[in-house]
């Protein structure tokens, strides 16, 4: 038996070889949302998209504007006197 059999590493998602990081990713985070600030909305002659800026990412992302949604507005909690 390997050596390293049964033990814990770690690694960069960008040095695996197989599958590809993408589909990594998509199988890990697919359903995570991702919240941003739009910056530019667009067409592709039939359908509306949104560029939108997402901290953390060097590039803004392209979605569908279908697919995006206003975050929920946060709750207000007041204390009433007594």
């Amino acid at each position: 038996m390997d050596e390293n059999s049964n033990s814990t590493v770690r690694f960069p998602v960008s040095a695996v070889v197989h599958p590809h990081p993408n589909r990594i990713l998509a199988e890990l985070f697919g359903d995570h949302e991702l919240e941003g600030t739009v910056v530019a909305e667009t067409t592709d002659g039939m359908k509306p998209f949104l560029l939108v800026r997402v901290n953390g990412l060097s590039d803004a992302v392209i979605v569908p504007q279908n697919k995006s949604s206003s975050p929920p507005a946060a709750l207000t909690v007041t204390a009433s006197a007594r």
